[in-house]
């Protein structure tokens, strides 16, 4: 079986309708086979890219003095853009001491300082029901998209005495 082209001009969801459970799963196959192979080309295609944009775009940023976020830059007559996230971490220990240290001086650490409650999922399922009863109005849960999956039988083998 080959996978079934969805760009023609029949609407897919209708052409999908018509097949058997066995043929979407071999659908499924299919396209999942073919978006790893496409993964990995685009994967490729992206680190040529950054290799031969990475210098300019190095000293782009250093120019600039801007090491993170969205910068564009012009190489060989394209416009392009280059985007790095950053991500920052804080210290909570280092934070609780700044924060008694600013309040025992008189400031209001809750102007500078966030802080998060939170209960981990672990802990409040070994909790005891009344324990449980008590955290239940500060918990709210919510469910990620369901995914289907086609188990695989087992092969069968062979009993040998």
């Amino acid at each position: 079986m080959s996978l079934i082209d969805l760009s023609e001009s029949k609407p897919s969801v209708s052409r999908l309708h018509n097949l058997s459970l066995g043929d979407l799963k071999e659908q499924r196959n299919l396209a999942r086979s073919e978006l790893d192979r496409v993964k990995a080309e685009l994967a490729e295609i992206e680190s040529e890219i950054y290799t031969r944009c990475s210098e300019l775009l190095k000293k782009t940023r250093a120019a600039a003095t801007k090491f993170d976020g969205v910068i564009g830059f012009e190489m060989d007559g394209h416009e392009l853009k280059a985007t790095a996230a950053k991500s920052v971490t804080w210290d909570q220990a280092a934070l609780q001491k700044i924060g008694n240290d600013m309040r025992e001086r008189g400031f209001d650490p809750s102007e500078y300082i966030d802080v998060k409650f939170s209960v981990r999922e672990g802990k409040f399922q070994n909790m005891n029901k009344a324990e449980q009863a008590m955290f239940l109005p500060a918990r709210t849960v919510k469910l990620g998209a369901e995914k289907i999956e086609f188990v695989e039988p087992k092969p069968e083998t062979e009993n040998v005495n």
